[in-house]
């Protein structure tokens, strides 16, 4: 009985162990994706990746080295790649996706089922052992893999491409800051105008050219100009807020000033350059791509869950005998199979099969948007940069001219001080309308920068860029 036993023994080992090798261990090794991530993030800001892929802040003391003198927009930018939280919590999405990956990339386990046969009338006592698997994972594993596999590139894409978006916003509001900043100097140095004016409305008072309404009206604009300047700084402070924010600090360090870039003259890419560049650059549409891709094998992998369930296994069985009787052991393979006959997985088909309909037309879609949106951007730039130009070499040099003649003047007695008043305003009016002005080509920019997934820089380099990746739009064949 006992070599019986050990035989019977050796033979479930034996069926066991094709299971168990197949069923080995598997690790979530999560490097490639980071570094994925890494290589992707430096092609779209043009910086090196700096983000911990840990999840953790970096030490603040470790980011006073970017802005000890003076805070740059590239620092800005690197500043947030390393800190800003949100982009830290889109990280991890990476690591639960490849999780994902490996989960759906192992079979299930088998399963052992154990029964102990007593006899009726006394005797020695049987078993049953059966180990049963499912095997239509096998069917349907590479497609599960495939499926998973594309979730994960697209969920690297989609966290590299919120990086590049908060690279986008942090230089969107870099040069809303130093608009603001500069709002509240030209208010500021529009009140020294109107000190200027009090005085000279005094002067001639007391030289009995002039009247108390004319000091008045000087005060009130002066005034009204202070509470100007007071509104102006309070824009400038939370607009430093809004970048701090960005940065994952609660506020930019006292003393921190921005430092403007340098203006450029360079050409910029043509709108063509630029819709082809969207195509090759963005990596939300690489990710819409990717959907697409894994809806395909999602849509196969449905297909074949038409069955079920397909189960392979075997069984040992010694019956119970008598005493004296003599032992035997039975054993043999089962099968086990669902019939596809009412079920065969027609809602789930038909669902992928319209998900990927939706998908393709979602993905046209984003493609004629972007190209409209390019078009828009690449004319609201060039139509500011040329007012921009026109307001530095011409319109404001005129009005301060006029500001100036009006003031002498005033003091001559040719004029009134209302006029010198309409002068300072309409030079004040002049100036916002050139920092507006100025604000609408930047916007203009970081959106032709969104739009083409090009950096700052790239917008206005002449290279041809050569394609990294091909695409099609979604209609078109493989």
């Amino acid at each position: 009985m006992i070599n019986h036993w050990i035989w019977g023994r050796a033979r479930i080992g034996l069926l066991a162990a094709p299971w168990l090798l197949l069923s080995a261990c598997a690790s979530v090794d999560t490097s490639q994706d980071y570094a994925h991530y890494d290589r992707l993030l430096e092609s779209a800001t043009g910086l090196p990746s700096l983000t911990p892929t840990t999840g953790e802040s970096p030490d603040l003391d470790s980011l006073t080295e970017y802005y000890d003198d003076g805070l740059t927009e590239e620092e800005a930018i690197r500043v947030a790649l390393l800190n800003n939280p949100d982009l830290l919590a889109s990280l991890a999405s990476i690591g639960i996706a490849r999780a994902d990956l490996t989960r759906v990339g192992t079979l299930s386990n088998p399963s052992v089922s154990a029964a102990l046969l007593f006899p009726s009338g006394g005797g020695r006592v049987g078993y049953d052992v059966s180990l049963v698997q499912s095997f239509v994972e096998l069917w349907r594993l590479p497609l599960q893999r495939k499926v998973a596999r594309s979730a994960l590139e697209r969920q690297v894409l989609d966290v590299a491409d919120d990086a590049r978006r908060v690279a986008a916003d942090v230089r969107a509001a870099f040069a809303a800051s130093l608009v603001a900043t500069a709002r509240a100097d030209s208010i500021r140095a529009n009140g020294s105008l109107t000190e200027a004016l009090i005085r000279s409305a005094r002067d001639r008072k007391e030289l009995g050219s002039g009247t108390e309404l004319e000091v008045s009206s000087a005060r009130a604009e002066h005034l009204s100009n202070t509470l100007g300047e007071r509104t102006a700084e309070l824009e400038s402070a939370n607009a430093r807020r809004r970048l701090a924010r960005l940065l994952g600090l609660a506020a930019l360090p006292a003393g921190v000033g921005l430092v403007a870039p340098e203006p450029t003259d360079r050409e910029l890419r043509s709108v063509a350059d630029l819709v082809a560049s969207a195509l090759i650059r963005r990596l939300d549409l690489r990710a819409d791509f990717m959907a697409i891709e894994g809806l395909e094998a999602e849509v196969a992998r449905q297909r074949r869950g038409r069955f079920g369930l397909v189960a392979f296994g075997g069984s040992i069985e010694r019956s119970p005998k008598r005493r004296g009787d003599r032992t035997e052991i039975d054993g043999g393979p089962s099968v086990d199979l669902e019939l596809p006959i009412f079920h065969q997985n027609q809602g789930g088909i038909a669902a992928a099969e319209f998900a990927l309909v939706r998908a393709r037309h979602d993905y046209d879609a984003a493609l004629l948007d972007s190209e409209l949106a390019i078009a828009q951007a690449h004319a609201t730039y060039l139509a500011s940069r040329d007012a921009e130009h026109l307001f530095r070499d011409e319109v404001l040099p005129e009005f301060e001219r006029q500001l100036d003649l009006m003031r002498q003047a005033f003091e001559l007695g040719s004029v009134g001080h209302w006029n010198v008043i309409e002068a300072q305003r309409s030079l004040a009016r002049q100036r916002l309308a050139h920092l507006m002005t100025k604000q609408r080509a930047s916007d203009a920019l970081s959106e032709l920068s969104a739009w083409s997934g090009l950096t700052a820089n790239a917008l206005f380099e002449r290279t041809v860029l050569e394609p990294t990746d091909t695409r099609r739009r979604s209609g078109e064949p493989r």
